[in-house]
């Protein structure tokens, strides 16, 4: 893994406890997601799709609702992205 993906994987964990800890959800609800989140991430090596991760983790983070419950659907949507761009 290029020293990029590493930096970029390390800033996307640091976006990801900032929004877990200002969750509101239960604290088993936080911990699945964030493992389920986290899995998906380690398997990611693309700079350009760790960048849209990055940024689509900034725009959860600005509506005025807990985002965190959607990252979820965000994995699901970049699963996809992921899988689109392997064919």
């Amino acid at each position: 893994m290029s020293k990029i993906a590493e930096s970029q994987r390390s800033f996307i964990y640091l976006e990801l406890d900032e929004l877990y800890f200002n969750s509101n959800l239960l604290e088993p609800q936080k911990q699945s997601i964030y493992q389920e989140f986290k899995l998906f991430l380690e398997g990611v090596n693309d700079t350009s799709l760790l960048t849209e991760i990055t940024d689509s983790i900034f725009e959860l983070g600005v509506s005025e609702e807990d985002p965190f419950p959607n990252l979820l659907t965000l994995k699901n949507q970049l699963s996809d992205k992921q899988l689109m761009l392997k064919l």
